[in-house]
């Protein structure tokens, strides 16, 4: 820890580097001068002993914390509710640290100045209201899924090894008939192999029946929140509630941070990038950004493709007048980006 001395009536600006169970706070004074920095625990006490800590040193101007929606999240609402200015962070540059190594003091130092430079300006997510519960619900449904999916993965493995007549005893058409048949199988055998193959797979039936039974009542859960948080989002063409639920996630639940339309499609990963070489002249779409967010409009894209008129004769004029089919859909992707930001402002203020 270092510390110097500082005027109490000088504003100052934070960084703080996150960790599970410590977080190392760093203090800029206006001019850039390094005042201190403390490492506190990551406990509802330590975010006091912060807190209090750094305003022994002056007003807080702007506090940049890595991990807002993370490790950080507990600390950055406590910094809200607290009245301080908390904005995003990121890591930092990887050829620095790799010049400079990497330590908590020079990380929470780096996320100061990005505070003190103007650099950072991410405003953090609210994860307070009903988006967060959204997350919670979509979140628990997909690991539910992705384990359903790998328990019939392994089932439909050991069919494909079993002896020839077990194997055509539950040749099933359907994955649920398939979990069903085994799940009530009681096979009658002496045989070792046969009676571990289908204690197992009867194991493994009725936990992919227990897994598609939650996927169903947390898709219920997650259905009836999203009719009564977000109808009209629901209403737009080709958004069902596993994308709504992705776009509501992904723009978190204080829009304000995404005032325009330009912000959103930066957010997602849909703003034009130029790629132009020589003679050619030509964009393409941003690759960074939130991914599920970018997922959530190009599936909505293909349904309009699949489902709307209006979309298909847009991608027909697009390409006639010279664009390709992949420029098209991201002019359409754009157009999208246009259409939701108002929905989900209107929705989330």
């Amino acid at each position: 820890m270092m510390t110097n001395q500082a005027s109490p009536a000088q504003g100052v600006f934070v960084g703080v580097d996150t960790h599970r169970d410590r977080h190392h706070a760093a203090v800029l004074d206006r001019t850039g001068r390094e005042l201190a920095d403390r490492s506190f625990p990551a406990t509802p006490a330590g975010y006091w002993q912060l807190a209090d800590w750094v305003e022994a040193f002056g007003p807080v101007e702007v506090a940049a914390v890595e991990g807002t929606s993370s490790y950080g999240a507990a600390l950055t609402r406590f910094l809200l509710e607290r009245g301080w200015r908390v904005v995003e962070t990121s890591p930092g540059d990887k050829s620095d640290r790799r010049r400079r190594g990497k330590t908590d003091t020079a990380d929470a130092f780096t996320a100061a100045r990005a505070a003190l430079s103007g650099r950072a300006t991410a405003v953090p997510k609210d994860s307070t209201g009903v988006v967060q519960a959204i997350r919670l619900l979509r979140d628990t449904r997909r690991l539910v899924v992705r384990q359903q999916t790998q328990i019939m993965n392994q089932i439909r493995t050991f069919l494909v090894t079993s002896p020839a007549e077990f194997r055509e005893q539950f040749r099933q058409p359907t994955a649920l008939r398939l979990a069903q048949a085994l799940a009530s199988s009681r096979p009658a055998t002496t045989d070792p192999v046969s009676a571990a193959l289908g204690s197992v797979l009867a194991l493994h039936a009725a936990r992919w029946l227990d897994c598609r039974n939650q996927a169903r009542q947390l898709q219920q859960q997650l259905q009836a929140l999203l009719e009564q948080a977000a109808p009209t989002l629901l209403a737009i063409p080709a958004i069902g509630p596993d994308t709504a639920a992705a776009l509501l996630v992904a723009a978190g639940q204080n829009t304000r941070r995404i005032p325009t339309e330009a912000a959103l499609a930066h957010l997602f990963g849909i703003a034009p990038v130029p790629v132009s070489s020589g003679n050619s002249s030509r964009f393409r779409c941003d690759r960074g950004g939130n991914r599920d967010g970018n997922a959530a409009i190009h599936r909505i894209a293909l349904g309009r493709l699949r489902r709307d008129p209006r979309t298909v004769d847009y991608i027909a004029r697009t390409m006639a007048r010279g664009k390709t089919k992949r420029d098209a859909i991201r002019l359409l992707k754009r157009h999208l980006v246009r259409e939701i930001h108002p929905v989900l402002q209107a929705l989330t203020q």
